[in-house]
């Protein structure tokens, strides 16, 4: 496996992330776990999840991260890098921005829990709301930096423009 650092941080990463979009819907719990532990044994890094992963099979919500969270009970949390990703709107509401402050903290603190970590490398918010201010937005990422909740914040699904 290479690794690299990160831009910006001080995190060291496998080239190769595991994206978990599917662990708890087509891909049942034995077969994910076996998945993540080849992925790491190989000397893979960074797991890639999001509180709305999975969310597109009806009933249960947020099963890639619960299942993530079950397979890291008693894992060295050090040595992996937890990528996840908030502030997506609801399946049965997507034109619905949901980048309130409230929402953001809501979906953090529900990935905290269900990953069973006490903080995440990377968080992410998934999409973006033009109409909203980002200096607003910013102020909230902050906040989980410096409670150290989060190591690093980035943006998925945002222009370029908005992101500078």
């Amino acid at each position: 496996m290479k690794y690299v650092t990160l831009n910006n941080t001080d995190i060291k990463v496998s080239r190769i992330a595991l994206g978990t979009d599917v662990y708890g819907a087509t891909l049942d719990e034995e077969k994910s776990f076996a998945m993540l532990d080849f992925y790491i044994g190989k000397g893979g890094t960074v797991i890639d999840t999001a509180a709305g992963y999975s969310d597109w099979i009806e009933g249960e919500k947020s099963r890639s991260e619960k299942l993530i969270g079950r397979w890291l009970d008693g894992k060295k949390r050090d040595s992996i890098v937890i990528s996840t990703k908030g502030a997506f709107p609801y399946p049965e509401t997507p034109n619905i921005s949901r980048l309130s402050a409230e929402e953001i903290r809501a979906d953090l603190e529900g990935s905290l829990k269900r990953l069973k970590t006490d903080y995440i490398d990377i968080y992410w918010l998934h999409r973006d709301d033009i109409n909203k201010p980002v200096g607003e937005i910013m102020e909230t990422l902050h906040s989980f930096v410096k409670e150290g909740k989060t190591r690093y914040i980035g943006m998925s699904n945002w222009t370029h423009e908005r992101i500078e």
